[in-house]
C-alpha cells in the first residue's frame, strides 16, 4: 500500500497540527514533534517556494513570479512526496552513525529542487552574477506574506509529515503507540517531545520539553542573581546595563575625587561616603583653594611680566620706525644739499667765464685804442703796423738783457687779490683795471 500524499493527511490531528493522539484500528500514537524543528522547515519551504518561482521567471518578459506559484508549489510537492519516500524506503543507517536532523536533509532537497528550475538564461545569470537575486527573493518572499498564499498552519502539517518520514530514529518525534487512550493521555503528559512554553516572565517561546534546560540556558527573560552581588534578580539580557547603570554595589568615584580624595566608593553608599568624610573633604578644599590663589598669583605675575615685555618691544619698535624716518630724512636733506650745491656752482662757473670773456673783450679795445693814439703821436698821422711780440722773442730779449724789464712788467699785471694789469704797450703808460662784484670794470 503505498504512502498518502504529503500535505493531504485524512488525520484530524495534522488539520488542526495539534499534539493529540492518532487512532489506528485498536492503536494510539502520540503525535507530538519537535517544535524547533518543525519551525525550521516551515520557514525552508516558503524561502524555498520564493526562490524556485524567481528562479523560474528569471529573463522572462512576459512572466512574474507571482503567476507561477501554484504551479511551482504543486511540482515542489510532488518533489518532496517522491523524494521523502526513497529516503523512507532506504536501509537503515549501522548503531552509531551521527544522522543529520530532518531540517538539514529538507533543506538539502529543497535546494536541488530550485537548482533543477533555473532555465538557461538563470543558470548564466548566476555565472556571470547578472543583478541580485537575493533583493528580488526577500521582496517576493514579503509579498507571499501579504497575500496569504501558504498559510503557517499548512506548511507546520507539512512539516510534521516530513519530520515522520525522515525521522527514522525518532528523535524529533515521539510517535509511541498505545492500546488505550488513558494510556495515551498519561503519556501525553509526560513525553519528552511535548511542547511547552517557557515559564519565564515575558518570554514567548515554545519548545520540546526534552530542551527546556537549553532554552533556559540562553533565554534573555531568565531572572539571575545579580553578578555584582548586589541581592537582586536582574534578567539575562538586561545583566550588562544593570551593572554598568543602577546596580548599588557599582564601584563609583567620590565627587571630591579632584580634590584629592580617592577613596572607592559604592554607588548604594555614596551619600553615607560624604556623609562621614566630610573633614577630609573641608581639609581637600582648603588646599586647593590655597593653591589655587598660588597658581592665580603666578599667574598673575607671569602676565605682568608679559605685559612688561610687550611695551619693551613696542618702545624698540617705535625708536627703530624713528631712526628710520630720521635717516630717511637725512637722506632727502643730502640730496637737496647736494643738488644746490651743484646749481650754485654751475652758476657761479658760469659767471666766471663771462666775466673774464667780457674783460677780454674790453681789454683788446682798449689797447687797439692806446695803439692808434701813440701811433698819431708819434709818426703825425702815419700809420704804423704794430705788432705784438710772440712767445720766442721774448725769450730772446730775456736772454739778451732785456729781462728785467719783463719781470717789472709782469710783477705789475699780477698783483695779490685777483686783480690784472692791462698794459697798452712795452714802455707805455698803464692802466690798471680790476673786475667789480656784478663783472663790470672801473
Amino acid at each position: 500500500m503505498g504512502s498518502p500524499a504529503l500535505g493531504a493527511s485524512p488525520q484530524p490531528d495534522l488539520n488542526s497540527g495539534q499534539g493529540i493522539g492518532i487512532g489506528m484500528g485498536r492503536a494510539f500514537e502520540c503525535a507530538n514533534f519537535d517544535v524547533e524543528e518543525v519551525q525550521k522547515i516551515a520557514n525552508v519551504l516558503m524561502v524555498t517556494l520564493a526562490e524556485a518561482c524567481v528562479q523560474k521567471t528569471v529573463g522572462d518578459l512576459f512572466k512574474a513570479p507571482g503567476a507561477v506559484v501554484g504551479e511551482v508549489k504543486k511540482e515542489m510537492l510532488d518533489y518532496l512526496q517522491q523524494q521523502s519516500e526513497i529516503y523512507a524506503n532506504s536501509p537503515p543507517a549501522p548503531p552509531g552513525t551521527l544522522m543529520d536532523p530532518p531540517s538539514k536533509i529538507v533543506s538539502d532537497l529543497l535546494e536541488q529542487f530550485v537548482k533543477a528550475k533555473q532555465n538557461l538564461f538563470g543558470k548564466m545569470s548566476s555565472r556571470i552574477k547578472l543583478g541580485n537575486k537575493d533583493d528580488k527573493v526577500d521582496a517576493f518572499l514579503q509579498e507571499l506574506d501579504r497575500g496569504g498564499v501558504w498559510m503557517p498552519g499548512r506548511r507546520e502539517v507539512l512539516a510534521r509529515a516530513l519530520v515522520k518520514r525522515i525521522d527514522k530514529p525518532k528523535v524529533k518525534h515521539c510517535g509511541r503507540r498505545f492500546d488505550r487512550e488513558e494510556e495515551l493521555h498519561n503519556h501525553r503528559l509526560q513525553c519528552p517531545i511535548r511542547p511547552v512554553q517557557c515559564v519565564n516572565e515575558g518570554c514567548m517561546e515554545v519548545f520540546s520539553a526534552v530542551f527546556g534546560e537549553k532554552h533556559d540556558a540562553v533565554c534573555f527573560f531568565k531572572p539571575l542573581p545579580c553578578r555584582q552581588k548586589c541581592g537582586g534578580l536582574v534578567r539575562r539580557g538586561e545583566m550588562e546595563v544593570h551593572v554598568n547603570t543602577v546596580c548599588p554595589m557599582k564601584l563609583v568615584s567620590c565627587p571630591f575625587e579632584k580634590l584629592g580624595c580617592v577613596e572607592p566608593v559604592y554607588q548604594g553608599k555614596l551619600v553615607q561616603h560624604c556623609e562621614e568624610y566630610v573633614p577630609k573633604h573641608v581639609m581637600f578644599m582648603l588646599a586647593a583653594m590655597q593653591k589655587q590663589e598660588g597658581v592665580a598669583f603666578s599667574h598673575g605675575e607671569r602676565i605682568a611680566l608679559l605685559e612688561k615685555r610687550k611695551e619693551e618691544e613696542r618702545g624698540g619698535e617705535r625708536r627703530r620706525e624713528e631712526e628710520r624716518t630720521g635717516e630717511r630724512r637725512r637722506v632727502e636733506e643730502r640730496g637737496n644739499r647736494s643738488g644746490s650745491e651743484s646749481r650754485k656752482v654751475a652758476c657761479h662757473g658760469m659767471t666766471r667765464r663771462r666775466k673774464r670773456g667780457g674783460e677780454r673783450k674790453r681789454g683788446r679795445e682798449r689797447k687797439r685804442e692806446k695803439e692808434s693814439k701813440t701811433e698819431e703821436d708819434r709818426g703825425g698821422g702815419e700809420e704804423k703796423e704794430i705788432k705784438r711780440p710772440k712767445r720766442g722773442e721774448v725769450r730772446k730779449e730775456k736772454e739778451r738783457g732785456g729781462g728785467e724789464e719783463e719781470k717789472e712788467r709782469r710783477r705789475k699785471r699780477r698783483k695779490p687779490g685777483g686783480g690784472r694789469e692791462e698794459e697798452s704797450g712795452v714802455g707805455e703808460e698803464k692802466e690798471i683795471r680790476r673786475p667789480t662784484r656784478r663783472g663790470k670794470t672801473d
